[in-house]
């Protein structure tokens, strides 16, 4: 065994029985995938989020759950292979394949929950939350993403 493979060895089983939030500082697919794959071997269980379906590697599919904004945005990732965590405005938004994020609707913690587990997860979706401004900023963006994807159409 190689000094780098017993590196690599002994920093998995810290994370041994662990729950990984994948996407709690960056998003993971910044990270080479094949790290990612050896890591999650050895975790108890995982949730992640990628901004960059569109453009990572396609196998991030299974271990990711697509973010995303709007219902278009939805039908591309699930065109790539992902399940999709999508932020509407309101509970009224969540479309008939979406499920409620259930840490709004339980309590429950990502840890606890697991749903939001890649291409193997239901659909998921959360009303965006925050403070007045972080929610107006919410709105603009989303409007604009709209708008241009009106005009790609």
């Amino acid at each position: 065994m190689t000094r780098k493979t017993q590196n690599t060895t002994k920093r998995a089983r810290r994370w041994t029985g662990r729950v990984l939030r994948l996407g709690s500082y960056g998003d993971p697919t910044a990270a080479p995938f094949e790290a990612w794959e050896q890591l999650l071997a050895t975790v108890a269980g995982w949730t992640g989020y990628t901004h960059q379906w569109a453009y990572c590697d396609s196998r991030w599919a299974g271990y990711l759950m697509a973010s995303t904004h709007t219902a278009q945005g939805n039908d591309r990732a699930h065109g790539r292979g992902y399940s999709t965590f999508r932020t509407v405005g309101s509970a009224l938004e969540i479309l008939a394949d979406e499920r409620p994020c259930l840490a709004q609707t339980r309590g429950l913690t990502c840890d606890k929950c697991k749903a939001c587990r890649g291409c193997s997860a239901a659909n998921r979706a959360v009303v965006a939350h925050g403070s007045p401004p972080v929610l107006a900023k919410y709105r603009r963006a989303v409007a604009a993403l709209q708008e241009a994807e009106s005009d790609a159409a």
